[in-house]
Formats: C-alpha cells, structure tokens, sequence
C-alpha cells in the first residue's frame, strides 16, 4: 500500500475538485513566502509537536480540507488536524476573508456540539466515514495525523508525541563554576592595569567589566544556592519511599497540587466531572466567556472518588463560582504535601528565597561602595547605576518569587510524566478517571480532541488577531455557494473549534 505524496493529484477527482486541490497546495497561510513556515512554528508551539510532525500535519489539513468541501455528508478531523484547524481559525481575517472565499470557495464553519456520550458516538462515525474517503481519495493516511478510528476517539494521547511536561531536576553547579572562573581570569587580566590592589579603586572601565562578569556569577551563585536550600529533607524523603512505601503514596488531586497548586486540582476535578457526564457545561455561544458559562447538572452519579467535587460543582453552578470552591476546597493538599517532603515548608521556601537572593544583595552593596568612591571623586557613574537596576531587579525576583516544590517533588512529577508517557495502554476517554492523571500534570489541554474541549477552550483562550470568535468543542458545517469543492460541505470534530463568519 502508498501513501500519496503532498502535491500528488486526489484519486477519482473531477476537475473541480482538481481545481480546489491545486488552490489548496498553492494556499501559503498568508500573504508571502514567510506565512507558511512561521505557521507551523506557531502550531508546534501551540500543540507541543515537534516541528517535523507540525509540517506534516499542516499538510493533512489540506486534505481534510479537500474531504470537507467534496462530499455531502459531515466530515470529521483527527484531534491533531482539529488543532491545526482551529489554529488557522485563530487568524480570523485570514482564514473568513481570505482562505474561505478565495481558495475553498465556500464557507467552512465549527459549529457547537452538546458532549454527551452520543455525540462522541456520532462524531466517531464521521470520523470513520472521513477515513474511508481519505482512502479513495489520497491511499493510506498517515498514523502520525490520522490515528485509527477507535483510537483517534479513545485516547487521550492522539495529538501525537507529545513532550514530557516534567524533567528530572539537573545536578546543577557548573554555571557557578563556570562564572567563577570567567570572573577570575578576567579580574587576573585587568589587574596589571590598575595600581590599586582592591577593585573598588580601579579605574572604571576596568570594573565595569569584572563588574559585569560578576552579575553573571551573582546569578549562577544565586541559582546554585536556592536549589541547594530546594533539596534540603530531599534524601530523607527517598529513605521514606524505600522503607515505608505508603508514605508517599500521592493520588491524583496531590499530584495536580504539585504540578499546579489549587488551580490545576480545581481544572482536573471540574474536567474529570465533565467527563462523566456528571454535569455539562453551557456557555452562551456569541460571548464564550468564563464569567457567562454556567454548569447544568444532569443527575448522573459521579464516581465516589468525585462525590465531593461534585456536590461543590451543584452548590455553584456557575462555572466561576465552581472554580473557586473547588480551589478553597484544595488547599488542604499543601500541608499533606509538606508531609511527604514534596512542598516546601513556608520556612524553608523563606531560606530559600533569602539565601538565593544574598549573592545578588552582596555584589549590590559591593556596586553601592564603588558608586560613593566614584562621586566622591567626581567620576561619571551612569552604566555603574544601570548595572545597579539590573542586580536590583534579579535580587528583588528572587526574593518575591517563592519556590513551591522541593526537588523531591519535581523528581515526583518528571517519574509519572514519563511513566505515562510510555505506558503502551490506550486510555479511554469514556473512563473519566483515567484522565485524572493526564490532567494533573498536563492540565486543561489533554481535553483537546475530546467531547469537553470547550472546558479548554473558556481556560485557556487563544488569543484572535482581529475580530471575535467564539470557540466550541465539536462540530463544523460548511456553508455557502458552489465553487472548486463541488458544493457545501460539513465537518464536526472531537476538538475545540470557532465559529463565525457567514
């Protein structure tokens, strides 16, 4: 079996649809040669796929494109094409007043779906009808865009390889060393030039640079030492989970504190509530907004690992209300975590933060002495003053931004990330509850390609260039006269989608 190539003509095409073929491989994303590249950099950006794999997708687009504007029936997108749709949705004068009436020719459009569990039965069947016609069209599909039917619907993981959100903590170190020795050999090379012994009595130029190797070395020292104060009780913590395992058993909603604080555990119950189709969620379709999206119940039972979630999701029914009570209801998890050496006590994230910042405090005060030498003997002091914004800058960084995990912690969460990314298992989403680890340490975008990407969508919007569009989670019917496609066509997708146009 082949796979056609990108610019190889569809099989049993007419020449209209030949036609529409041609105007969608000379379609560049823009207006000159730089569009198309800087759009696929935008999607594996967006989607978290290699580069590789976004050219490629960007490429099937255009055949879902073909397969949306040539056939009656509904056509449906692998989650993967579905994000490069709604990517180029995004750009909403390119893709309604360019790509539309110009090169599809007819008016391609998201339209809402409801996300109940026959609606992921419907989009799975279009989305088998639209494999079928990708074979007659264009030979065999590409695994890597376009996942087998069951799979495309059944997994959570089928927007392909996805990155390892969480590494292992690095060893660390050598930056300091490296600025260490930078800064000494400088300090040796600039010494025969200066009579004073202390370099607070060189000339200026000759400490501006030592001066400026020193931020460096502040910066390097200050990261050395924050880590360092990090990974205090971090071997106790192991000793813990070698002698008594239970102790650091950490179910799902910990998990998605100590990749997320409360607001990731409030995503994770709310979207696993949604998954089970305990409630649904309703957002007006023209404003799309969290403060106007509600949460209507259903009268399914949950199950009871979820009952508490969602006896606070039915005493708020809306959404923002929701989110906040599940987040007050989280922030128990930080003490337990504390126990279990994976969050930092607020005393130790306090010595963290100080003994961080006290690298960068010295060099200050070392600036502050030359600054007074330097007027006291009438020398200019200006670029000495805007090194001293800069170190004030880093320090005051490291003194407001609190450390959270230890390194314990992070070493927690890089094992499940890799752990679940290569378990060779599928994990259905009609099984809310083997979402629950995707969501905590991934957050909202694992709902992408399924039936409650709307969640995602009020959470994390994309930004438009011009104009409003409004997302939804499924569905998108073409509209609009004739042209190349041979007619209106239709599509609905498991992803989050736009809507707008005519």
């Amino acid at each position: 079996m082949t796979t056609a190539t990108g610019s190889s003509l569809p099989r049993y095409a007419d020449d209209l649809q030949r036609a529409l073929w041609e105007r969608l491989q000379a379609y560049r994303f823009g207006e000159d040669d730089a569009a198309l590249p800087a759009f696929v950099r935008r999607m594996a950006k967006e989607a978290d796929i290699p580069p590789a794999l976004a050219a490629q997708a960007v490429e099937e687009y255009r055949r879902f494109c073909f397969l949306a504007c040539t056939a009656q029936e509904q056509a449906t997108p692998s989650p993967l094409l579905g994000q490069v749709w709604h990517t180029h949705l995004t750009d909403t004068r390119e893709y309604w007043q360019r790509f539309c009436p110009q090169v599809l020719r007819i008016t391609l459009h998201h339209q809402p779906g409801r996300g109940d569990a026959a609606d992921a039965v419907r989009h799975r069947e279009q989305y088998r009808a639209t494999l079928e016609r990708y074979w007659r069209h264009f030979g065999e599909p590409p695994a890597s865009c376009w996942p087998p039917a069951m799979a495309a619907h059944a997994q959570v993981y089928t927007v392909g390889p996805r990155e390892r959100c969480w590494r292992m903590p690095r060893e660390g170190g050598k930056a300091a060393w490296i600025w260490a020795l930078i800064t000494l050999l400088l300090g040796m090379c600039l010494a025969p030039f200066n009579d004073a012994a202390s370099p607070l009595h060189w000339r200026g130029g000759s400490f501006l640079l030592l001066f400026f190797a020193s931020i460096g070395l502040a910066c390097a020292a200050a990261a050395r030492v924050r880590r360092m104060v990090r990974g205090i009780g971090q071997h106790r913590a192991v000793m813990q989970v070698d002698q008594h395992r239970a102790v650091m058993q950490v179910d799902s909603a910990e998990l998605a504190y100590l990749a997320g604080g409360s607001e990731r555990v409030a995503d994770m119950q709310l979207g696993l509530v949604l998954a089970c189709g305990a409630v649904r969620l309703h957002a007006p379709r023209r404003t799309r907004r969290r403060a106007s999206a509600d949460l209507q119940d259903t009268g399914v039972e949950a199950p009871a690992s979820l009952q508490r979630a969602l006896l606070l999701v039915r005493a708020n029914p809306q959404l923002t209300r929701a989110l906040q009570a599940l987040r007050d209801d989280a922030r128990p998890l930080r003490d337990a975590l504390i126990g279990k050496r994976l969050w930092l006590g607020r005393g130790q994230a306090w010595c963290a933060r100080l003994a961080g910042a006290a690298p960068l405090l010295t060099l200050w005060l070392v600036g502050l002495r030359k600054i007074q030498i330097g007027l006291q003997l009438q020398r200019l002091v200006g670029f000495l003053v805007a090194a001293m914004v800069v170190v004030t800058l880093v320090a005051l960084g490291c003194l407001l931004t609190p450390p959270r995990r230890n390194l314990a912690g992070e070493r927690l969460l890089a094992e499940r990330d890799a752990a679940l990314l290569t378990d060779a298992g599928p994990r259905h989403t009609a099984q809310a509850l083997d979402l629950a680890q995707p969501l905590a340490l991934a957050g909202t975008g694992m709902l992408l390609g399924t039936p409650w990407a709307d969640y995602h969508s009020l959470r994390a919007p994309i930004a438009s260039g011009s104009g409003g569009s409004g997302c939804s989670s499924s569905g998108c019917g073409g509209g609009g006269g004739g042209g190349g496609g041979g007619g209106g066509g239709g599509c609905s997708s498991g992803c989050g989608g736009c809507g707008g146009g005519s």
